[in-house]
């Protein structure tokens, strides 16, 4: 009964809310410098910047990838920089990723799943180089951000199809 009585409690409690963000407040949060950056590709939006958390590792790996409409006008590593320092601050080695966005030759389908497939690939790669632990990855998103992990989360054999398949198919 006293379970019964403290989950209704809790249930009862206020909630605190906070207000929405405009987009001007976001596209103007302040950048957080990364540990490290890395490329995976050649284009210039083929990088990731790592956020490492204190002491040697290896490290559990949050893949963070930003949102903006897949659009290039919306940048997304330094909206998502504030993120990737918390997170590293609180013992996860964050993988930032940046990816080709429309309006960047090579961007959409399935040139954006390829980058992020291929920037997901490189954990193993740096994963001794950074003290990464390639066993322990989970992927983070927002907006966009969020299709593209849930993308990433789906079995490699899925994965492979699509970075096996070009445009003109």
């Amino acid at each position: 009964m006293r379970w019964l009585a403290l989950f209704l409690g809790l249930m009862a409690a206020t909630v605190a809310e906070a207000e929405p963000a405009s987009l001007d407040a976001y596209m103007s949060q302040p950048r957080v410098q990364p540990d490290a950056v890395i490329r995976y590709g050649e284009a210039p939006s083929q990088v990731v910047e790592l956020f490492k958390p204190r002491g040697q590792g290896p490290h559990p790996v949050v893949v963070l990838l930003h949102g903006g409409c897949y659009l290039k006008a919306y940048e997304g590593l330094p909206q998502t920089s504030g993120i990737a320092a918390d997170l590293a601050r609180r013992g996860y080695a964050v993988w930032n990723v940046e990816y080709r966005g429309l309006g960047e030759p090579g961007a959409g389908y399935p040139g954006t799943f390829q980058d992020v497939a291929a920037a997901i690939d490189r954990i193993r790669a740096e994963a001794k180089t950074h003290g990464l632990d390639p066993t322990r990855v989970v992927a983070l998103g927002h907006s966009a951000g969020g299709h593209l992990a849930l993308w990433a989360a789906a079995p490699r054999s899925y994965r492979r199809t699509a970075r096996s398949m070009s445009p003109t198919r």
